[in-house]
């Protein structure tokens, strides 16, 4: 029966397998689904990459600006996560 998702081939480097290895270990799980649980985590910032690099490409003209407002974003969006997290550690 064919997987419903696409399936992609990834090579890593020994010492970050090392580490996904581990993290698989421990939480009892497929290293396959660690890799896959980090992407989605990551996934709004690879779509808002892709959408900067489209907008560069669509546009080289405001590629600075384009540049610009990506790194605005990521800092705004960092400095939120960071304020979550200190906030949990508050809790602890």
């Amino acid at each position: 029966m064919p997987a419903k998702n696409p399936r992609t081939n990834l090579t890593l480097p020994a010492d970050l397998d090392a580490v996904i290895t581990d993290l698989a270990r421990l939480q009892g799980t497929a290293k396959a689904k660690i890799i896959t649980e980090l992407l989605l985590e990551v996934q709004p910032v690879l779509e808002q990459m892709r959408d900067a690099f489209q907008a560069v490409h669509e546009n080289k003209d405001d590629a600075l600006q384009v540049a610009r407002d990506f790194a605005k974003s990521m800092m705004i969006e960092g400095n939120e996560k960071m304020g979550l997290i200190v906030n949990e550690v508050k809790k602890l």
